[in-house]
């Protein structure tokens, strides 16, 4: 069979949904990973395999998107052998447990029982705004009853005001302490690192995983391997170009009043 060249230059959820969709074809594959502002860390520092790809760094800024069965560039999950649906499925909820078993982190926090996740992104735009986000999260709070809260964000203001808010309501939080950002492309390899922690500590949370944005590939990840995502911005993103063959139901799309599907 073909090897497949994989190219990933985003941010690390971006490139784990592309090495999931590369490893699911159960070809040879060429990583190239580069080492740039969007991830400025090599692959062998983020783990502690290869998963049986060739792989090379490389310091370039981008590379052009593409999807085609032997040359794979792309951001969201894609079925690049046109498997049946539940085979795709079931490998790539494979390929996602392989790749976050395989981050060189060993240390991470780790929420109670009745956990609910945040993935609040700020540095990014068009996501949904702050008090909106709360009141949505409000109500999945009163749905799910949580305990405990991890909180995953890029924004250390963010993170004071949301732990400040659960920890008035009795519902204890962790996070996990690295290097936080300023703006979209602050960052570092501790920073990389700290994302590894980040999608470790949130697939413990048994109850779900609230997200600013439809367009979390953090989220991806964490689908991929059963824990149900909460949306409170629905941006379109969430049935773009194959991630609705992977991701066919149970997305909620939260309003400030109401939950519906999507």
């Amino acid at each position: 069979m073909q090897e497949i060249c994989c190219q990933v230059f985003e941010g690390l959820g971006n490139r784990i949904n592309a090495i999931a969709s590369a490893l699911v074809t159960g070809r040879s594959i060429h990583l190239w990973w580069a080492v740039n502002k969007h991830c400025p860390i090599q692959f062998e520092r983020v783990f502690r395999h290869s998963f049986g790809m060739r792989v090379t760094n490389e310091d370039v800024v981008s590379y052009k998107y593409c999807r085609f069965p032997s040359h794979l560039c792309w951001f969201y999950p894609q079925n690049l052998d046109g498997l049946p649906r539940t085979v795709f499925q079931d490998r790539m909820t494979t390929a996602y447990r392989q790749i976050l078993d395989a981050f060189w982190i060993t240390e991470w926090a780790k929420p109670g029982p009745r956990a609910l996740g945040i993935a609040y992104r700020h540095h990014l735009e068009g996501v949904d705004t702050f008090d909106h986000f709360w009141k949505c999260l409000q109500n999945v709070i009163a749905e799910q009853r949580p305990l405990h809260v991890h909180l995953a964000t890029d924004s250390l203001e963010i993170r004071t005001q949301i732990d400040s808010r659960l920890t008035e309501i009795g519902i204890g939080v962790t996070t996990n302490e690295y290097p936080l950002m300023s703006h979209d492309f602050d960052r570092s390899s501790a920073n990389v690192l700290g994302m590894c922690a980040e999608l470790k500590s949130l697939a413990c949370c048994e109850l779900g995983v609230v997200a600013n944005s439809t367009r979390s590939t953090v989220a991806d990840s964490l689908r991929g391997i059963g824990v149900r995502p909460y949306f409170t911005k629905d941006d379109g993103w969430h049935r773009y170009k194959g991630r609705d063959h992977l991701f066919e139901a149970g997305v909620s799309v939260l309003s400030a009043r109401m939950t519906k599907a999507a």
